[in-house]
């Protein structure tokens, strides 16, 4: 398994680099046009600069978002699946080593675009960024526990975001053989993603009891919408929201594996 994840981040780091890259460019000139506007004034090539430079960072988040995605694609429309699914390991670790790589993959970049406007900032700008964020961290109370279970919390929406994705490609390949029906998985991922935050939300509903990170005791609390919230400051975590969670991640993650194992007819 760590060589097949091996495999996949060394096919697509180049892109990804690119995409950091370009990023970077962009948001230096970017800022170094702001910072300008200052002293001289707005210009009408600054300006189309500055729209076109977000435009192109906006696709590039899109195409990045694709591409990603898109490597699980390949594997079920294209004839590197023989490669694939022939290998000697199970469709479990296969599955396992494309959430992971992918997920590795969209951390990287938006921990990349944060950082590029963080040194576009420190190298155009007068003031220290860094030193500023630094300082802020030091002097400032930060309720660690509410950030650790909102970090958590990303986390496994992400991923069980990126196993509908692959359960949708995988649907949409069963379903239709052609190959020729590659986009079939979009509207199948939608689809199953309102289903899924309906019944995300009918949980919520049903389920008055709470986790409160803030005191890490239960609560009950009749009547409460939101899954995951600040209560009057508190951060609480619905217990129906976790738990279909939890079996919602499990069942897509071995639903899909599943009919990679038994019904993908290459």
């Amino acid at each position: 398994m760590l060589n097949f994840i091996k495999y996949e981040i060394k096919g697509s780091y180049r892109f990804i680099l690119g995409v950091l890259a370009l990023t970077t460019i962009l948001n230096i000139g970017n800022f170094f046009y702001l910072d300008k506007v200052n002293y001289t004034g707005p210009s009408a090539i600054g300006g189309i600069f500055l729209g076109f430079s977000f435009l192109v960072i906006f696709g590039m988040m899109i195409a990045t978002f694709f591409y990603i995605v898109n490597l699980f694609r390949k594997d079920l429309y294209e004839d590197r699946g023989y490669l694939t699914f022939t290998l000697p390991i199970s469709s479990q670790k296969i599955l396992a080593s494309k959430v992971l790589v992918a997920f590795l993959w969209f951390t990287v970049v938006t921990i990349g675009f944060i950082l590029s406007n963080i040194l576009a900032v420190n190298l155009i700008s007068s003031n220290v960024i860094l030193s500023d964020i630094y300082r802020f961290f030091m002097v400032t109370d930060i309720p660690w526990k509410e950030i650790f279970a909102l970090f958590i919390g990303i986390i496994t929406s992400s991923i069980i975001t990126l196993l509908i994705i692959f359960f949708s490609m995988t649907v949409g390949r069963v379903s239709i053989k052609s190959k020729k029906f590659k986009g079939v998985w979009f509207f199948i991922f939608i689809f199953i993603s309102i289903i899924h935050s309906l019944i995300n939300v009918k949980v919520i509903e049903i389920t008055p009891y709470y986790f409160n990170i803030s005191t890490l005791g239960f609560e009950y609390i009749n009547n409460y919408f939101f899954g995951a919230t600040f209560n009057d400051g508190v951060f609480i975590v619905n217990l129906g929201s976790i738990l279909f969670n939890i079996l919602t991640l499990l069942g897509f993650f071995f639903g899909t594996s599943y009919l990679m194992e038994n019904h993908i007819d290459l």
